[in-house]
């Protein structure tokens, strides 16, 4: 973890450093990744959290404030961003009669939420979700 609290290499080591910044398990668990963190081999990103850095890179949020790190691919998904358009979407996606286009695979795939939530500063820092259904908590996080 180099998150400015210093490298960790060994569990025990992690647990000391908990003891020395004063902080439980579960406030590190609850700490907000920061994008500009790098670790040892990098970037943390997996895929929704590199396409949300890819769209703050292109202004798409203009100066909001967010991490992409804090996101899932149901955040991404949910975004309220999405052109829904049928009639700019291709002929294949037609037969969907979904407000979203999907290109590939053999089972449809179902959005719950697909471009319902607006974009917030500091969208998803503070949210949490438990199974099995993990809405947003607390509610309108």
């Amino acid at each position: 973890y180099y998150g400015g609290l210093g490298p960790v290499r060994t569990v025990r080591e992690m647990w000391d450093l908990f003891a020395e910044h004063d902080m439980t398990h579960m406030e590190v668990l609850e700490k907000v990744e920061r994008d500009e963190w790098k670790y040892q081999d990098g970037y943390a990103m997996v895929c929704s959290s590199f396409v949300i850095r890819v769209l703050k890179a292109a202004g798409v949020f203009g100066n909001l404030p967010l991490q992409g790190t804090e996101h899932t691919p149901r955040d991404l998904y949910q975004l309220s961003l999405y052109d829904t358009d049928p009639a700019r979407f291709p002929k294949a996606c037609a037969r969907d009669r979904v407000p979203w286009c999907q290109i590939g695979g053999k089972y449809r795939i179902d959005l719950p939420g697909f471009n319902t939530v607006q974009p917030y500063a500091h969208m998803n820092e503070r949210c949490g979700g438990l199974p099995p259904h993990y809405e947003r908590t607390p509610h309108g996080c």
